[in-house]
């Protein structure tokens, strides 16, 4: 006999169903089927998916009927001919078909972008059967990744329930009040048919309310296993795979009107001998006193909803009707609202329950500024941005200035240096040039203004330029203006998977995502080094615009006609021995290990004290991090031997001076792989890395130029036998140039500077 039934409605996200369904598989349960619904309209499911012998396919297909409403659909099952009900599609609608089609003694309900932790169904299973339970459930968590990348401790759980316990009186209310979903009920399936209860398939947003209070109203056992949990998986990419949650409508205050005027339906009608007042409050048998949480309706309802509706997208009637509902609630009641919100949400209440809706919004909008600013006039930021949106996107443009930024100011360097010194070099005069730094002025050899990066004169500029080149992506608060152009010139060929190529986001951003679609919009011009990188640009950023398919300028340098002569003058200028070959060691940073957005931490793998007893005598060591790494390396008691220079502004200088690179995942291996030099890799935590963090685009073990290394020891006998691996390499590193480098030849940023500024040349001239 079928013991469980998990029902899984389904439109798309084909990989996050894998691992839904994978996830059930783990239970290792033979009596359990999985009754997906397939949305018809969506994605395909994935034939993975339906080889599973437990899988029973259903099909809800569109098709729209002029005596109903848009959204209605024919429900068909692919398993059962002949079933022909009509009715709307969406979660709501799968799920009624489900439950027709459930042959198990438990209906149980998973999303299918969500999945189950270790034996979370199974623990759920033997409890219903050993307590003769209606209704069991278990700790309900949120997560950003992926099941390979998920951890307890590292999840947002919405309640914590402690150890097996029953579900009654506050501890019920504590789980109806925070979850009021379906999700992670394990329903005795004679109960929920006894019950005659089905998913409103006119609610799109808030289908669940009404079918999870009565489960749980009615119920006459609720057990709970805080050691089974349920892990809803957030979306990252809001853009292209919304969740049902980050979804923007109209009908979604409605919908969660309609959706708890209807659960106090059901607590009213039910049990004739409650109180009502607001609909909020009743008894029902055994005078158990259960009630709505009132910070809940109030939180969601009025704060985050009705207000930004009423009175215009939401009927007169609708309104009107709530605010008959607010004007029952006891003055007791009231007393309590008001120790749970603060002044600006109360008096927003007030005007609610008076009717006076245009007043309510007025508070509301001040509440939301309030906690937005963190107080009456907010952070410095945020203050120059009201300078900016009142003054200064208001004045003209001034065409021929050109803001510059490298490394988010951090730096003078990378290829807006170069584009910059081409541009001085060949027109001088033509162009205002403004440069941003981060911390410090820097020496910058020809005439340019410098701005601090968020201060209020780059708020100006960044306003007023008509040119501004970056190599990262600009403050997500910039607004595009019409006539400025913006050239973005990107840093570097991607080995590690970018953006939207990424499963999930383990950095400090999760929306991640969601910004860096919007920032694209305003790339205008995206320079590209290599055709390998044209097409995952193209891909991963979601980007429609131009794409300059020109090499990168920050190369250029490597092609200079007298580089050995260059390279002396870089050793002195960083204070190197000139008798001894130097190993750049270049490493990147760790997706999952920050302080926060853009400040990540790093902790140095190399034994230098090895290096130095087996290497000293003859090699020197730098190191250079990531502009994103905030930790800075102490390298005492290693003089002479090993030197930091991260805060060196321009990496292309470093690869002069360098005889042997050694990096793991950083782009910076593409850009070395200009001078033929050889390259060693040191991939300690490679698993990780590949499977968890990021993933690549290459194949490491069959395209680096260069041994893949684990340890010190490898390192040093690899630089020991240097010209053995530029023998055993040689024609792999040929190949890899051939396919990453084949763009450069030293003339970059002439090629861009035609491309964006050319235009703007042959204007000037005409006056």
């Amino acid at each position: 006999m079928t013991k469980v039934s998990v029902i899984i409605p389904y439109l798309n996200g084909p990989s996050y169903l894998e691992e839904c369904v994978q996830s059930i598989e783990n239970q290792n349960r033979p009596d359990l089927e999985v009754l997906l619904v397939d949305d018809r309209g969506g994605d395909a499911v994935p034939v993975s998916v339906l080889e599973k012998e437990f899988v029973r396919h259903i099909v809800l297909e569109r098709e729209r009927d002029p005596e109903r409403t848009p959204f209605d659909v024919v429900a068909a099952s692919s398993n059962e001919t002949g079933s022909n009900e009509k009715g709307p599609f969406g979660v709501a609608a799968a799920r009624n078909a489900g439950v027709r089609h459930a042959k198990g003694e438990y209906l149980y309900f998973l999303d299918a972008d969500d999945y189950l932790w270790e034996d979370a169904l199974t623990r759920l299973v033997e409890l219903a059967d050993e307590k003769e339970a209606d209704v069991v459930t278990g700790n309900r968590c949120f997560s950003w990744f992926r099941p390979v990348s998920f951890t307890v401790d590292g999840a947002q759980a919405d309640t914590e329930v402690k150890g097996i316990a029953p579900l009654r009186d506050e501890a019920l209310l504590s789980v109806l009040a925070d979850r009021f979903t379906v999700q992670h009920l394990l329903v005795r399936t004679a109960y929920f048919n006894g019950l005659d209860l089905e998913f409103d398939e006119q609610n799109m947003f808030y289908s669940d309310a009404f079918v999870a209070a009565g489960i749980l109203l009615f119920a006459g056992s609720v057990w709970a296993d805080g050691s089974s949990r349920y892990v809803c998986r957030l979306h990252n990419d809001p853009i292209h795979l919304p969740s049902l949650s980050q979804k923007k409508a109209e009908r979604r205050t409605r919908d969660f009107i309609e959706s708890y005027e209807a659960a106090c339906r059901i607590w009213q009608g039910e049990v004739g001998e409650g109180k009502k007042w607001g609909g909020l409050y009743m008894k029902y048998p055994g005078h158990l006193n259960f009630a709505l949480d009132m910070k809940y309706a109030f939180d969601l309802l009025l704060v985050r909803f009705a207000v930004q509706h009423f009175p215009g997208r939401l009927n007169g009637e609708v309104a009107r009707r709530f605010t008959r509902e607010l004007r029952e609630i006891p003055k007791e009641e009231w007393k309590r609202i008001k120790k749970e919100f603060g002044f600006l949400q109360t008096r927003q209440i007030s005007c609610l329950k008076k009717g006076n809706y245009r007043a309510a919004k007025l508070f509301a909008k001040l509440a939301f500024v309030w906690k937005k600013k963190k107080g009456l006039f907010g952070t410095a930021v945020q203050r120059r941005r009201i300078i900016d949106a009142l003054f200064f996107q208001k004045m003209k443009l001034l065409p021929h200035t050109i803001l510059f930024e490298s490394f988010l100011g951090k730096s003078y360097s990378d290829s807006p240096k170069y584009i910059f010194e081409y541009l001085n070099e060949n027109y001088p005069g033509k162009y205002q040039c403004v440069w941003a730094y981060a911390d410090q002025k820097r020496d910058i050899p020809f005439p340019a203004k410098q701005v601090k990066r968020l201060g209020l004169r780059y708020f100006y500029y960044m306003a007023r330029s008509g040119y501004l080149v970056f190599n990262g992506r600009q403050p997500t608060f910039y607004k595009k203006r019409k006539g400025s152009v913006f050239l973005e010139t990107w840093h570097g060929t991607p080995l590690k998977k970018l953006v939207f190529d990424m499963d999930d986001v383990t950095s400090a951003s999760p929306l991640y995502k969601e910004d860096v679609y919007y920032q694209t919009r305003a790339w205008d011009h995206l320079v590209a080094p290599n055709e390998f990188s044209e097409n995952i640009f193209r891909r991963a950023f979601s980007y429609e615009g131009n794409i300059l398919k020109t090499g990168y300028p920050r190369n250029d340098i490597l092609y200079h006609p007298d580089k050995e002569a260059l390279a002396m003058q870089i050793k002195k200028e960083l204070r190197l021995p000139e008798d001894k070959k130097v190993i750049l060691y270049a490493p990147t940073w760790r997706d999952d290990e920050y302080y926060g957005p853009g400040m990540y931490k790093f902790s140095l793998k190399l034994d230098l004290c090895r290096m130095r007893e087996e290497l000293g005598n003859e090699y020197v060591v730098i190191l250079r991090t990531h502009y994103f790494i905030a930790d800075a390396l102490d390298l005492s008691g290693f003089e002479g031997f090993a030197y930091n220079v991260s805060k060196y502004d321009d990496v292309a200088r470093l690869y002069l001076v360098s005889d042997v690179l050694i990096t793991d995942y950083s782009s910076v291996f593409f850009d070395y792989a200009n001078l033929r030099r050889p390259m060693l890799f040191f991939t300690y935590d490679l698993e990780k890395y590949r499977g968890i963090l990021r993933g690549f685009y290459i194949d490491v073990e069959q395209e680096l130029p260069g041994p893949m290394l684990f340890c010190t020891e490898e390192i040093i006998d690899a630089i020991h036998n240097l010209r053995a691996i530029q023998e055993n390499y040689e024609e792999r590193y040929k190949k890899f140039c051939d396919k990453y480098c084949a763009w450069e030849d030293g003339q970059a940023a002439r090629r861009v500077v035609d491309a964006v500024f050319l235009p703007d040349h042959k204007e000037m001239e005409k006056h």
